[in-house]
C-alpha cells in the first residue's frame, strides 16, 4: 500500500517545485510510505517512526472523513477555492493512484495527534536504519549481487550537489546475470574482471548464509566503507560487514578464471576537471540531502548548497546530459538540477 497524506501550504510548495529548479525541499507535515509496512511521519525537519497498526488504523480514519474521491493526483495549484493551505491525501489502490477531498483543518489536527502518540522524533542514524531494514534472508534465495563500496553519500544524491558525473565509489563486486557470474575487485586505481565457474555458485550462496547470519545496519558515515547481498527478483537488500565481505570477494575472484584488468582513469573522477567544458550558470538548490522513498522527496533537511553546472551537449535534445533523465521545457533538469541549453 503506498499513501501520501500531508497538510501543504500551496504556496510554499509551488515555489519549491518551480523556483529552484532542483528537488524540492518538500515542507509538507506528512505522513509517507517508506516501503510495504513502513511508515513515517515528518514535520518541521523531524521524523517520526509510525507502527504499522497505528499507521493503518490512522489512514482508514483520514479517509473515513474524506467527501469526495478522483483518479489522478493532487493538483498542483497555489491556491484551491481560493485557500492557500489544503489536504493532500493520496492512496494508491490495484496500481491506480487516487486523491481524495478533505478539509485541511481536521487533517491538521489529525497529524498533531499522531505526531504527539510517535514520541519522540529520530536522529538520523534511526532514521536510516528505519527506513532500510534488513529483510531474512530466505532458506532458498536466488543470489543477485555482492558488493564493497565506499558510501558516497544519501542514496540519489543529484549530480548538481556532488559535482561530478562519475563518483568513484571504489567498488568491488560479484554479479550475477542471465545465469552468468561475474566478479570484480577494485585495487587500488584498477579494477579485476573474473569469470566465476558455475560449479562454485553453490559454494558462493552457503557463504553469504553465513555473512547474513550477522547483518549490519544501514547507516553509514560518509566516505566510510558499506557492503550488502542483494537477492531474489525484488533485489532485497541486506547489509553485511564491510571486512567480511570483501574477503568473500577476493576469496571468490581467488577461485576464478581471471579475464581482464582495466587502470581506472582517475581524471573524470575529480570534480575539478569539469571546469574544463566551462561554467554557465549557479544554480542555488534547496536540496534535501536524502533517499527518495517510494517517490516522496526526502526526509533529511539540508543546508541550501550553491550548485555549479556544467555545459551540456546541444546534440542531445530528449534527455539531460548530465543524469540522463528525459528533459522538460524548463531551463534545468528536474532530477539534477544541472542547467540546460535553450
Amino acid at each position: 500500500m503506498n499513501v501520501y497524506i500531508a497538510y501543504r501550504d500551496l504556496v510554499r510548495f509551488n515555489l519549491e517545485m518551480n523556483g529552484t529548479g532542483g528537488n524540492p525541499s518538500n515542507s509538507d507535515f506528512r505522513l509517507t510510505t517508506v516501503k510495504d509496512d513502513i511508515f513515517l511521519l515528518t514535520c518541521g525537519g523531524d521524523d517520526y517512526a509510525v507502527a504499522n497498526e497505528t499507521a493503518e488504523k490512522f489512514i482508514d480514519e483520514v479517509l473515513s472523513k474524506c467527501t469526495g474521491k478522483h483518479r489522478g493526483f493532487f493538483p498542483t495549484e497555489s491556491y484551491l477555492n481560493s485557500m492557500s493551505t489544503a489536504a493532500v491525501v493520496e492512496k494508491e489502490e490495484n496500481h491506480i493512484t487516487y486523491y481524495y477531498d478533505m478539509d485541511d483543518k481536521v487533517l491538521l489536527q489529525m497529524l498533531e495527534d499522531l505526531k504527539i502518540k510517535s514520541g519522540a522524533p529520530m536522529t538520523r542514524r534511526e532514521l536510516i536504519n528505519y527506513c532500510y531494514p534488513n529483510p531474512e534472508l530466505p532458506d532458498d534465495f536466488e543470489l543477485n549481487s555482492i558488493t564493497h563500496q565506499i558510501y558516497p553519500g544519501p542514496d540519489n544524491t543529484p549530480v548538481s550537489v556532488i559535482r561530478t558525473h562519475f563518483p568513484d565509489k571504489k567498488t568491488s563486486c560479484f554479479t550475477v546475470s542471465d545465469g552468468v557470474a561475474s566478479v570484480k575487485i577494485r585495487d587500488d586505481d584498477s579494477t579485476k574482471l573474473y569469470d566465476v565457474p558455475a560449479e562454485l555458485i553453490p559454494e558462493i550462496t552457503g557463504k553469504v548464509r553465513e555473512l547474513c547470519k550477522e547483518p549490519a545496519e544501514a547507516y553509514v558515515e560518509k566516505g566510510a566503507w558499506e557492503s550488502f547481498i542483494e537477492f531474489d527478483k525484488k533485489s532485497k537488500r541486506i547489509f553485511t560487514d564491510p571486512d567480511k565481505t570483501i574477503a568473500l570477494l577476493n576469496d571468490i575472484a581467488s577461485k576464478s578464471i581471471f579475464r581482464s584488468s582495466e587502470v581506472i582513469d582517475k581524471e573524470k573522477y575529480h570534480p575539478a576537471d569539469l571546469s574544463e567544458n566551462g561554467f554557465i550558470g549557479m544554480v542555488n538548490n534547496n536540496v534535501n540531502n536524502t533517499a527518495f522513498f517510494s517517490g516522496v522527496p526526502g526526509v533529511f533537511p539540508m543546508s541550501q548548497q550553491s550548485q555549479q553546472a556544467v555545459q551540456p551537449s546541444p546534440d542531445n535534445s530528449t534527455v539531460c546530459p548530465f543524469c540522463g533523465a528525459p528533459r522538460g521545457t524548463g531551463r534545468f533538469c528536474t532530477e539534477c538540477g544541472g542547467q540546460l541549453i535553450q
